[in-house]
């Protein structure tokens, strides 16, 4: 598995990345460059390779601030959507993008619920609802208890329904491990799942799955610009950790400057050079027959 730095690495540190999440909502779409690639690419999948259902009820997990949820909300006007986030901000933002992407009026039927997915599993109000379809576009990759929350929603599809996703996967940002590996640095913070991690609890009894995964280059003009994305969307947390690590002399300017120096070694070609960092994801849907 794969790390990614300044994220919550200890279940101690959950409610701080939440309240991160809540307090950059504002800015994330300004930063959520691959988030939103890797949404429109889950659309299309929805509308080449999923089943037309004429009801039923739709859930969208993490829906952060409705990246991939505008697109749910425009493709199924007449359905059951509940729009799921545990960051307050974030739900905010996403109902009034959803008002906004409906011409100023939401269906009765339209739910956002400000909770994380395992709560909401386990609340008794929503335990026994089923889903003919299930999406969740980079959200996956910060379930606390990965293996029990997919076992769950997979019992919650109907017969026929499908599991719609993408998420970063291990193997994510090579360049920077590479960089740290180098300058004997700690390559620090939370793991990214791997497509085993996922295709282990499909039973292939009752369900089918097809998925592919790709590669996003993602270009910066520094590696300082890297880790102020990464802030900017929230995806960061005072982890003992990580705080630790931070205060240790100059172990992130090293790295900076280190990496800057490997993608720029010519100071005046600095700006006509792109530093780039590489997300490995995985896309798919999982259909219950049985």
């Amino acid at each position: 598995m794969t790390k990614l730095p300044f994220l919550y690495s200890e279940e101690q540190n959950y409610t701080a990345l939440i309240a991160n999440f809540s307090k950059q909502a504002i800015f994330y779409e300004q930063a959520a460059h691959v988030q939103k690639y890797a949404a429109q690419r889950l659309d299309n999948l929805i509308t080449e390779h999923t089943a037309i259902h004429n009801d039923g009820n739709i859930i969208d997990i993490g829906c952060g601030t409705g990246v991939l949820s505008k697109y749910l909300i425009q493709r199924f006007p007449t359905r059951n959507i509940y729009f799921i986030d545990p960051a307050a901000g974030m739900l905010q933002i996403c109902k009034q993008n959803m008002i906004n992407t409906t011409t100023h009026h939401l269906k009765q039927d339209t739910y956002f619920i400000e909770s994380s997915i395992e709560n909401y599993l386990a609340d008794a109000h929503f335990r026994n609802l089923k889903y003919t379809l299930i999406a969740s576009s980079f959200t996956l990759h910060w379930l606390r208890n990965f293996k029990h929350v997919i076992h769950e929603l997979l019992n919650r599809l109907e017969v026929n329904g499908q599991f719609v996703f993408c998420f970063p996967i291990d193997g994510s940002f090579p360049e920077w491990q590479a960089i740290c590996a180098e300058l004997n640095l700690p390559f620090t913070a939370n793991t990214f799942p791997s497509p085993d991690d996922l295709l282990s609890l499909i039973d292939s009894t009752k369900f089918t799955i097809n998925f592919q995964e790709y590669s996003y280059p993602r270009q910066f003009s520094s590696a300082l610009h890297f880790f102020q994305e990464i802030k900017m969307m929230g995806a960061n947390s005072p982890s003992p950790i990580n705080s630790n690590y931070l205060a240790q002399s100059n172990k992130l300017g090293r790295l900076i400057k280190a990496w800057d120096k490997r993608c720029h070694p010519k100071a005046e070609n600095k700006y006509n050079q792109r530093l780039i960092c590489t997300y490995r994801i995985i896309e798919g849907i999982i259909t219950r027959y049985k």
